[in-house]
C-alpha cells in the first residue's frame, strides 16, 4: 500500500477533503476551528477527544466539533486508510439552514460512531469530492442527503455550552491569541499571570484540553493556514506566525494536517485543484 496524501477544496460546497492513505502518522493532541466528519476505512487506532480514549477501527465514523482536543496514534502494524470532510461552523450552520430550515447549532455527543451504516455513501460523496469529476448537480445533492443523514442520525441540536474556565486560564488564552506571533515562552506567560508555571500548565490543560503549548500550536497553525490560502510566500507565512524557520513551520504544519504547507496552498490556487502529495 503506497503512502497517500489527498486533499482538495470544494468552492461549491466550502468544504475541504482529505484522505489519508497508507501512511502511519501519529497526531499529537490539537485542535482545528471546523467541524471534522471522518471514515476510518483500514488500521487500528487510539483516538483521544476531550480526554476520552476509543479505539477506532475500519467502519468507524468520528465527529470532532470545532476546537475540541484530540491526538490520534497507530496501534497496529495495519496502515491507515482514512477519509474526512471539514466544514466551518459558518458552513455548518449555512448547511443547517437549506436542510432543516433552522440555524440550531448542532453539537454531536459521542465523537465515535461504530459501524456506520453511511459508510458506503460517505465513501461515494468522498470519492466524488476527491476526483473533480462528475456532474456538479450530483456531488451537491449527494453531499446534502449524507450530511442530512449524519446529522438526523448523530447530532443533538439542544444542547448548550457552559463556560467552566478558570479565569487565569481565560488570561492565559487570551494572551496567546494576542501575541502568538512573537516568541513566546512558558515563563513569560506565568509572569504575565504571576502564578506558578506548573500549577499554569494544569489549569490551562483542564480548561481547554491542550496544555499552554499546545495550544500555541494550534493557533500558528490556524492563523498559516489563512495566509497560506491567501497565497502569502511560505517562508514569510513562517515568519509571521511565530516559527523560527520554514522547516520548524513545515514540521509542525504537517503533524497536525496531515499535508504540507505547499500541498495546502497548492489547493487553493484555483478552485478546486486536487493536491496529490
Amino acid at each position: 500500500m503506497r503512502n497517500e496524501r489527498q486533499i482538495i477544496q470544494d468552492s461549491t460546497l466550502g468544504v475541504e477533503a482529505l484522505l489519508f492513505n497508507g501512511i502511519q502518522q501519529e497526531f499529537p493532541n490539537h485542535w482545528h476551528e471546523y467541524y471534522v466528519i471522518g471514515l476510518m476505512e483500514a488500521g487500528t487506532r487510539k483516538f483521544t477527544c476531550q480526554n476520552t480514549c476509543y479505539i477506532v477501527e475500519a467502519g468507524d465514523l468520528i465527529l470532532i466539533p470545532p476546537k475540541a482536543a484530540h491526538s490520534c496514534q497507530q496501534l497496529t502494524e495495519e496502515k491507515l486508510v482514512y477519509r474526512n470532510i471539514h466544514l466551518t461552523p459558518e458552513n455548518m450552520t449555512a448547511q443547517v439552514q437549506k436542510i432543516f430550515n433552522t440555524r440550531l447549532t448542532p453539537h454531536f455527543p459521542e465523537p465515535v460512531i461504530r459501524q456506520v451504516k453511511e459508510k458506503e455513501e460517505f465513501h461515494a460523496v468522498h470519492q466524488l469530492l476527491l476526483s473533480d469529476q462528475g456532474d456538479e448537480f450530483e456531488k451537491q445533492e449527494r453531499f446534502t442527503c449524507l450530511l442530512h443523514d449524519l446529522l438526523v442520525q448523530y447530532a443533538d441540536f439542544t444542547h448548550e455550552q457552559t463556560e467552566t474556565t478558570s479565569n487565569k486560564a481565560a488570561v492565559a488564552k487570551a494572551y496567546i491569541d494576542q501575541h502568538y506571533a512573537e516568541k513566546l515562552s512558558l515563563s513569560e506567560l506565568s509572569d504575565v499571570l504571576g502564578m506558578n508555571q506548573y500549577v499554569l500548565i494544569r489549569q490551562f490543560t483542564k480548561a481547554y484540553g491542550l496544555s499552554p503549548f499546545q495550544y500555541l500550536s494550534t493557533v500558528r497553525i490556524s492563523a498559516a493556514k489563512k495566509k497560506l490560502e491567501a497565497q502569502e510566500a511560505i517562508a514569510e507565512v513562517a515568519f509571521l506566525t511565530g516559527f523560527s524557520d520554514q522547516s520548524h513551520f513545515t514540521r509542525i504544519f504537517k503533524s497536525l494536517i496531515g499535508v504540507t504547507p505547499k500541498a495546502y496552498q497548492t489547493i487553493y490556487q484555483e478552485d478546486g485543484v486536487n493536491m496529490n502529495e
